[in-house]
């Protein structure tokens, strides 16, 4: 269950293994509107965060509960040369658990600057 409370265990570790979990199944990813605007503007591909959210992935925000009870986390990981951070909420339907993708973010690689000697 995605809300908070009961016997459910709401800790960290837990909330991130029931990602895991859920990620391994195409259909239990699921793309919000705003997501799907801003993976647009940011050149981003509904493959490369489908592809992070089931390989490797960094937490870079610990698991939080929202208003509604609903948990959400913030992942980070690397897909064909890019860095991207990718907001994700543990929600529920008529068919059990799934992660929305709520939006996704292209992290800038800080440049280096060659000094002229």
């Amino acid at each position: 269950m995605a809300r908070q409370g009961g016997s459910q265990r709401n800790d960290g570790a837990h909330i991130l293994s029931r990602v895991r979990t859920i990620v391994k199944h195409d259909e239990r990813i699921v793309p919000r509107p705003h997501c799907k605007l801003r993976m647009q503007q940011r050149n981003i591909s509904w493959k490369q965060i489908v592809d992070i959210l089931k390989g490797n992935f960094s937490v870079f925000e610990q698991p939080w509960p929202n208003p509604a009870g609903e948990w959400e986390l913030t992942v980070e990981g690397s897909h064909s040369g890019d860095r991207i951070r990718i907001g994700i909420a543990l929600k529920e339907d008529s068919k059990g658990e799934l992660v929305a993708v709520l939006t996704a973010i292209k992290i800038q690689r800080k440049r280096r600057v060659k000094r002229k000697n």
